[in-house]
């Protein structure tokens, strides 16, 4: 009954009048609080039947055209964030299996709506944290990992949460004897995470993105960055890192954000120092003979910038 409830209070919130729909989005917030408090208690086949319902409704009901809100509609949207939020958080395979319909809806409606002006202040913090529990919780969905130079040349690779090869061991207890490597498992999950990264990347050079929110994507990045280890991933370190580094030293050459300047130098060291050679050597040089100054000038930032390799003393 409840999970009935659940996908008819989805559907109303995305169908009904303004004023209903803010009734039933409270409804609903109260659903996911109850959902939320007892998490342990409904288990996962709960989680994903719920998870199945919300589709479902949302499947079914009309693609909303506008990017503009009514007040109704943003607290639908807000539930309806929150609800992935709080039924996602969970490491489980019956739950990640609805992954590629959440991004097909990211695709097609979060993203455009939690990015646009409008609405950026109230809906993107929501879809930060979505995007935090989805990383978090359900990393392996996304990527596959080895370890190589074991004992007697022997590799393992944990894909999907599975362990093949020739060996089954701990991965994260033997790095110590070997190199652990962290890959995209398919072109689909790149494509997954480029959709999120470019969101990430936007986001802080934007401008019409408030402190609060940068502070909000850089701090995202860091901590994906400690807890997944998404710097050291191979594809995003060869397509996505390179854009990312040139954003950062651009937005703190030309002051983008300067309530933000340790934040965004300490994300920039982060993702620069598995690398500083490269870093030192072309990145830094690239970047700065692309902006838009005499030779005199450029020498002048390139000689300013520190070359120390520790976080305190980077940028």
């Amino acid at each position: 009954q409840i999970l009935q409830l659940l996908g008819r209070f989805t559907s109303f919130i995305l169908n009904g009048e303004d004023s209903m729909v803010a009734v039933a989005s409270s409804l609903l917030g109260l659903q996911i609080s109850v959902l939320d408090c007892l998490q342990k208690e409904v288990g996962t086949e709960y989680q994903s039947k719920a998870i199945s319902s919300i589709l479902q409704a949302m499947s079914s009901a009309p693609q909303n055209k506008s990017f503009e809100l009514s007040s109704g509609q943003m607290m639908a949207q807000k539930a309806l964030l929150k609800l992935f939020i709080v039924t996602f958080n969970t490491r489980n395979k019956n739950v990640a299996v609805f992954l590629p319909q959440v991004f097909a809806l990211f695709e097609e409606s979060i993203i455009p709506l939690s990015i646009h002006p409008s609405n950026s202040s109230e809906l993107f913090p929501l879809f930060l944290n979505l995007v935090h529990v989805v990383f978090n919780m359900h990393w392996k969905y996304f990527t596959t990992s080895t370890v190589d130079n074991l004992t007697g040349g022997a590799t393992a690779s944990l894909i999907g949460g599975n362990v093949e090869g020739n060996m089954r061991p701990n991965l994260f207890a033997m790095e110590s004897f070997g190199k652990r490597t962290i890959r995209i498992s398919n072109a689909q999950r790149f494509h997954e995470i480029k959709l999120l990264m470019d969101v990430l990347h936007d986001a802080i050079i934007s401008s019409d993105k408030t402190p609060s929110i940068v502070g909000l994507t850089v701090s995202l990045l860091r901590s994906l960055g400690r807890s997944v280890k998404l710097f050291k991933v191979e594809e995003f370190s060869a397509s996505m890192k390179p854009k990312f580094i040139s954003m950062l030293m651009e937005a703190l050459l030309a002051r983008h954000q300067p309530l933000l300047v340790d934040e965004i130098s300490l994300l920039l060291f982060e993702m620069a120092e598995s690398d500083m050679d490269n870093f030192f050597g072309i990145f830094l040089p690239g970047v700065i003979n692309s902006l838009p100054m005499n030779d005199t000038l450029k020498e002048a930032v390139r000689v300013s910038w520190p070359s120390e390799k520790d976080s305190t003393s980077f940028c």
